[in-house]
């Protein structure tokens, strides 16, 4: 054969071999529904899958796979990659020693990675050692064999079974009522383990026990149940570690809707405040504060308080907390420049000139503005006002030693019960509305409360003469016309002060609203000191006239060293404690340089928010066109329809009503905490 002649034979060869191999190319992809664009993609979302348990779109992949599995025979490795000198056959089918086929359903190809995938194998063993269910394999001249010795393990045998319990499941959808329950015992805080996790057993828990109660009538579940019972299913999703895991994962999908809310809105507020729990560990509840401008919806836009996460923490010092929090924003990718708020309780760890939290943000964004909280300044004035006078302080010790006498015996207890429809409460040095309602209590049912000193103070009645005494003496006070007065008056004025804090701890208050109804409670003390020793006097008369021998004091003394004093020590310290301002009609001139100066804290470098000029010639249109009594989020509402029109009005007023007057958001919280981590919670490992 001449040198031609083989040359020509063997580009013919060649050829041939291309010819082939591209007519077997991609014969695997009848095997596949679904491609994946490359490789790190399919590793992420195959290994994501085995960590997150379920996810919807991998289950219905799943289920697409394993129904629409191509009919054929055998496939060939389509790889050009490999020197093949001869036609080599992967078998598709398994033969069984009588004759039988059977499919290899759960063989699936990866087009990006050019391999093989035991399907089962990858979701359900995540331990597994074998390539099939790891990298896959791509020995095309010996994946018969692999495959047969693969098919006949322990594991394999496992995660085909889980496989094929999993697409009945969701064919019946069986999972969801699992789910549903799930869902309902974490919002209503109902535990769900028991001392065993077995169903049908004697304390398994409120989970299994509603499970069992739902089989009795849904035929889905009931067989599910069944199938548990008898053993023919492992992988029943009810077990503690499982709905665990449903619980974290469904609190993961809320945590990141948030998220995502915040970063649709840009600008936030933060707000954290710390207690400890049950077991002695420092709690930390994170909220953001947000304007939603529901861009979307034809609501009109609400001020939110979003609770995010509570994070244990060993030192409460400005730097942990800071450093907490910087690091939990960084952790949810919400950027810390868009912080224009901060909201703390009084504390100096918190409010620090230069250690505190609020400045160490500051620090690092001088727009994220700090405001302390008014409720907590509410309650340290009420605190300042307690203490102005000797018959203050003398008042509500007299109210603690009652509650004190009373509760301290199950049978004073009962005593107090029969002769008052409504029994005393127990006060705190730091709620104040607590104390209005314990000295609400005593003026609405004076009457009914000595009587109940008096029957305690019958030693024919009572065998302890620690409490006859005592009840006695309290008779003596309590009878005295100044401290009827005293109850007048002080109801008087912690009903107004507890008006003022609720409306302070609304989550929808913002700095303006917050401003007049601070500047209302000043209008009310300075009228009260006017005229309302008079009516004060009046109202004690009235409730005095059922109660024989009591002793009217010096009148105008009381008025003077009592009563003067403590309307005027709270005038003052509403004034010192709250700087109180209201917008009023100003000059273009003045007007224009507010623009100025806000245009200059709201910038940081070559960032701002607004432009003063842009804003002062905005306001020149809008002042004319809007109602001055209108609120700021109002305003807000009508700026919705015409942003494009007042850009920078929209853009100051979401910064204005972003920023936190109090921190109640993050301390109503503990509430909550005290019944998520309670006694036996706390002391599980």
């Amino acid at each position: 054969m001449t040198k031609l002649s083989v040359r020509k034979f063997k580009k013919a060869e060649k050829n041939l071999r291309e010819k082939c191999l591209n007519k077997l190319r991609g014969s695997l992809n009848k095997f596949v529904t679904s491609y994946l664009n490359s490789t790190q993609s399919l590793q992420n979302s195959l290994t994501e899958y085995s960590q997150s348990s379920i996810n919807d779109n991998l289950l219905a992949l799943e289920v697409d796979i394993s129904e629409k599995i191509n009919e054929n025979d055998e496939f060939v490795s389509p790889s050009s990659s490999i020197e093949i000198d001869n036609e080599i056959e992967i078998n598709k089918l398994q033969t069984k020693n009588n004759g039988d086929v059977i499919k290899r359903n759960w063989i699936v190809y990866s087009k990006c990675k050019d391999r093989a995938f035991s399907f089962c194998c990858k979701l359900f063993d995540s331990n597994s050692t074998s390539n099939l269910s790891k990298d896959g394999i791509n020995d095309w001249r010996h994946i018969g064999e692999r495959l047969k010795s693969h098919e006949i393990t322990i594991p394999h045998y496992t995660s085909l079974q889980s496989w094929i319990e999993l697409k009945q499941r969701i064919s019946e959808v069986n999972t969801i009522d699992k789910l549903h329950l799930t869902k309902l015992n974490a919002e209503n805080n109902i535990g769900m383990m028991g001392s065993n996790d077995v169903l049908y057993q004697n304390s398994n828990g409120n989970f299994l026990s509603a499970i069992e109660m739902l089989a009795k009538f849904d035929p889905v579940i009931q067989k599910h149940v069944k199938r548990i019972k008898d053993k023919e299913t492992h992988v029943h999703y009810l077990g503690h570690r499982i709905q665990d895991e449903l619980i974290e994962i469904m609190a993961n999908e809320v945590r990141k809707s948030i998220i995502n809310l915040i970063k649709k809105h840009r600008y936030y507020s933060v707000i954290i405040d710390c207690t400890p729990d049950i077991s002695h560990q420092e709690q930390v509840s994170l909220v953001f504060r947000i304007v939603n401008m529901h861009w979307e919806e034809s609501t009109e836009p609400s001020i939110q308080e979003l609770f995010m996460d509570f994070m244990n923490i060993h030192s409460t010092s400005g730097l942990s907390l800071s450093n907490l929090l910087i690091s939990k924003l960084a952790e949810y990718e919400i950027p810390l420049s868009d912080c224009r708020g901060q909201g703390y309780d009084n504390g100096s760890n918190m409010v620090g000139e230069y250690q505190g939290v609020q400045s160490r943000i500051r620090a690092q964004n001088q727009r994220a503005f700090f405001a302390p909280c008014a409720a907590h300044k509410l309650n340290l004035l009420l605190c300042d006002v307690s203490q102005s006078c000797i018959r203050a302080i003398t008042f509500f010790v007299m109210i603690e030693r009652v509650y004190t006498l009373f509760s301290a015996s199950t049978k004073r207890w009962g005593i107090l019960k029969k002769h008052c429809s409504i029994v005393l409460k127990k006060w705190t040095a730091t709620r104040w509305e607590s104390r209005y309602k314990c000295v609400k209590t005593i003026r609405d049912q004076l009457p009914g409360v000595l009587n109940a000193l008096e029957e305690i103070s019958d030693s024919k009645c009572s065998n302890d003469p620690k409490s006859v005494s005592e009840a006695r003496s309290m008779i003596d006070e309590l009878m005295s016309f100044e401290f009827v007065l005293s109850l007048v008056i002080w109801n008087d004025i912690l009903g107004q002060v507890k008006i003022v804090n609720r409306i302070l701890q609304d989550p929808k208050m913002d700095l303006d609203a917050s401003a007049s109804s601070l500047d209302s409670l000043i209008t009310f003390l300075q009228q009260y000191r006017v005229n309302g020793f008079e009516n004060a006097k009046t109202v004690g008369m009235q409730i005095v006239e059922s109660i024989d021998g009591y002793t009217i004091s010096s009148e105008e003394a009381f008025r003077r060293d009592y009563f003067l004093i403590l309307i005027d020590r709270a005038t003052e310290a509403l004034k010192v404690r709250f700087e109180i301002g209201k917008l009023k009609h100003q000059d273009d001139g003045f007007i224009k340089n507010c623009c100025q100066d806000l245009q200059n804290v709201l910038s940081e470098g070559n960032s701002r928010d607004v432009n003063g000029a842009d804003l002062y010639m905005e306001l020149l249109i809008f002042r004319n066109i809007i109602d001055e009594n209108v609120t700021p989020l109002q305003a807000l509402a009508f700026l919705k329809n015409v942003s494009s029109s007042f850009p920078i009005i929209e853009v100051a007023i979401r910064i204005m009503l972003t920023i936190p007057v109090t921190s109640a958001g993050a301390e109503r919280l503990f509430s909550k905490l005290k019944l998520i981590k309670n006694y036996l919670r706390s002391n599980l490992s």
